[in-house]
């Protein structure tokens, strides 16, 4: 792509941004981009990336001060208002807004030079398989298409999942926590676990609708928070705890191992006192039964069903 088919691309772009912007900032935020392409020609600039650069140089403009410097340099001290007015000088919106908007495209870089990537739901199964695999099963048996989901979803960290403010909250929290932005993919996976309910009793189309226009959170601090805990403990209880905190039914709890283990012991129990019984006190298991009894599965039913079997047996061999 020469120069002269950028700026068009990138001028044809902003005409069409979902942020309001007159003449003047449009050419703004275009030369932040325009400058932001050639420093980085690989990727170089990606349609989407005029929505993140337009919100920002917004952002930034709206919290300029327009209150004049003291004209005293003899001032040892400047005053506050001063200091804020060097700092957010209106002159300066559009050379931080390409400071901040470098910072956060070289995070995104990877969603926007690989689109595959951005788009590809593996992490979120990945993690969905441990927090709550009903939910994931379902997902996968309605066959979701994720890709238009995950490229806006990621792509442009939410903006058009949310108002203004609930975007800039999330952002906030966001950054704060994890500048690396690798709690993007948790924080998808809390926004579907949030919905649990209307997902599991949703089909296809339902769910498509529901995921394309989420409805507006309440509190964005929590989740980042929630998706942090999912991030450092992705497992059922986690993803039970997050469920439950936004009013949803997760499934009930699979018994412990230690519950399966104590379960067993109490079988063998049972079927030594119902031996002896009988004329033999000590019984000998038959190898069918202990194998049975010894075999491991992390399938919960298929553990009760092998030791009812082996009591059978008991019973069978006495």
């Amino acid at each position: 792509m020469d120069i002269q088919e950028l700026y068009s691309l990138i001028d044809l772009d902003l005409a069409r941004s979902s942020e309001k912007l007159s003449e003047i900032e449009k050419k703004s935020v275009a030369q932040v981009l325009r400058v932001w392409a050639h420093m980085h020609p690989e990727p170089g600039y990606r349609q989407g990336m005029h929505e993140l650069a337009a919100r920002l140089w917004k952002l930034r403009s709206s919290e300029s001060c327009l209150i004049a410097l003291a004209t005293d340099t003899q001032e040892p001290n400047l005053s506050t208002q001063s200091i804020f007015h060097v700092l957010l000088m209106l002159e300066e919106v559009e050379s931080d807004t390409y400071f901040c908007f470098s910072a956060l495209a070289n995070r995104l870089i990877p969603l926007y030079y690989q689109s595959e990537r951005a788009g590809s739901p593996a992490l979120i199964k990945a993690i969905l398989h441990r927090a709550d695999s009903d939910l994931g099963a379902h997902l996968q048996a309605i066959q979701l298409d994720w890709v238009p989901i995950l490229l806006r979803w990621h792509r442009l960290l939410y903006m058009y999942e949310f108002p203004e403010n609930t975007c800039v909250e999330l952002w906030d929290t966001l950054f704060a926590i994890d500048s690396t932005l690798q709690l993007v993919p948790y924080i998808s996976t809390v926004l579907l676990l949030s919905h649990r309910d209307e997902i599991m009793n949703g089909d296809y189309i339902e769910v498509m609708q529901l995921l394309m226009h989420m409805p507006d959170i309440k509190i964005p601090r929590k989740l980042v928070e929630l998706a942090l805990q999912l991030y450092k403990n992705p497992s059922a209880s986690t993803g039970a705890a997050v469920a439950t905190s936004y009013g949803q039914h997760p499934p009930p709890p699979e018994p412990s191992s230690s519950r399966i283990d104590l379960a067993r012991t109490m079988l063998r129990d049972l079927a030594l006192g119902l031996v002896s019984q009988g004329a033999n006190p000590q019984p000998t298991w038959s190898p069918r039964s202990e194998d049975r009894l010894n075999a491991e599965t992390p399938n919960h039913t298929e553990q009760r069903k092998r030791a009812m079997l082996s009591l059978d047996n008991v019973h069978d061999h006495y």
